[in-house]
C-alpha cells in the first residue's frame, strides 16, 4: 500500500476564535469517502488536535460539494478472507469512540450528501447542523447493497432520533432533507449554507461552557421548566419507547421485512437485530 499523506485527505485551519476546523479534502476524488487510510489518518489529527491547548472546539466540514458521500466501496475488493477487515472496522470504531468521548466538543457542519459512513461520522460527533440546500440530504442507505450500517450508526441512530424513526431510516435507506432531519432530532440547527461555518463554529464554542444534553425520556424540573412542548415531547417518548411498545415495533418490523423479502435477504433482519441488542 502506498504510503498517504495527511496533506491528501485533510486539512487543518485554526481559527482565532479557538475553533479548529478540520476540512476534508480527498485529493484526485470528486467526493470524500471513508476507507482504510482516512481512519488511520483520523486518529493521528485527533491526537494532534486533543494536545493543542489552544483549540477550545473542533468543527468538521468539508471542501467538497459533499459532506462524505459514504465508505469506500472498493476498498472491500481488497477483502480476500473472512476476517480480514476486522481490524480495520476494530479501528474505525476506537475513531468514532474518541470523537464521541472527545473533552472538546466537536460539531459536524454539513453540505451537500452526508450519507453512510459519512452520517455516521456525524453521529458520533456532539452536535450536528446543516445546510437547508437542496442538495443536503442525510442517509444510511446500506441496505440497498445487502450491507447494514457498520459504523455505529444501528447504535447512535435510535439513542438520537429514537427507535421507530431510526428503524424507517435503516430499513428502507431513504434520504432525510434538511428540515424533517431538525424535526425528528438528527440535526441541531439547520442554517443557509453560505452561513454554514460561521454558525458551526458559534455552536461548537457555546457548547464548551453548555454541552447538549440529550436526556430524550427523562421527565425533571428542567423538562417542566422548558415549557408545554418540549414536556409533550418528553412524555410521548417515554410512552413510544417503554419497553413493551419497543418490543411491538421490533414485531412490527420484522412482519414487514418477511413480507418484502420472504426471509431472502438477511440485511434489514440483521439491522433489526443489532438495534435490538444494542
Amino acid at each position: 500500500m502506498a504510503t498517504i499523506k495527511k496533506e491528501d485527505y485533510i486539512y487543518i485551519e485554526k481559527n482565532p476564535n479557538g475553533v479548529c476546523t478540520i476540512w476534508m479534502d480527498q485529493k484526485n476524488e470528486k467526493i470524500n469517502k471513508i476507507g482504510p487510510d482516512l481512519i488511520g489518518l483520523f486518529e493521528e489529527v485527533f491526537e494532534e488536535i486533543n494536545n493543542d491547548n489552544s483549540i477550545k472546539a473542533i468543527v468538521l466540514s468539508s471542501k467538497k460539494k459533499d459532506f462524505i458521500a459514504g465508505a469506500d466501496i472498493e476498498a472491500f475488493q481488497k477483502v480476500k478472507n473472512i476476517g480480514d477487515w476486522k481490524p480495520i472496522s476494530e479501528k474505525g470504531h476506537k475513531i468514532l469512540n474518541q470523537i464521541e468521548n472527545s473533552k472538546k466538543p466537536i460539531v459536524a457542519a454539513i453540505h451537500g450528501n452526508a450519507l453512510g459512513a459519512g452520517l455516521e461520522i456525524s453521529l458520533a460527533c456532539h452536535a450536528r447542523i446543516c445546510s437547508n440546500d437542496k442538495s443536503t440530504k442525510m442517509a444510511l442507505p446500506e441496505i440497498k447493497l445487502g450491507l447494514l450500517p457498520g459504523g455505529g450508526g444501528t447504535q447512535r441512530l435510535p439513542r438520537l432520533v429514537g427507535l421507530q424513526a431510526a428503524l424507517d431510516m435503516m430499513l428502507t435507506g431513504k434520504n432525510i432533507f434538511p428540515y424533517p432531519a431538525l424535526k425528528m432530532g438528527l440535526v441541531d440547527k439547520v442554517v443557509h449554507v453560505n452561513a454554514l461555518q460561521l454558525a458551526a463554529q458559534k455552536l461548537a464554542l457555546e457548547m464548551v461552557s453548555k454541552p447538549i444534553v440529550r436526556e430524550r425520556n427523562v421527565l425533571n424540573i428542567e423538562t417542566v421548566k422548558a415549557g408545554l412542548p418540549s414536556l409533550q415531547k418528553t412524555l410521548t417518548n417515554i410512552v413510544l419507547e417503554a419497553p413493551l411498545l419497543n418490543k411491538i415495533v421490533f414485531d412490527q418490523a420484522k412482519k414487514m421485512v418477511d413480507k418484502q423479502t420472504h426471509g431472502n435477504y438477511p440485511a434489514p433482519y440483521k439491522i433489526i437485530e443489532c438495534v435490538e441488542i444494542g
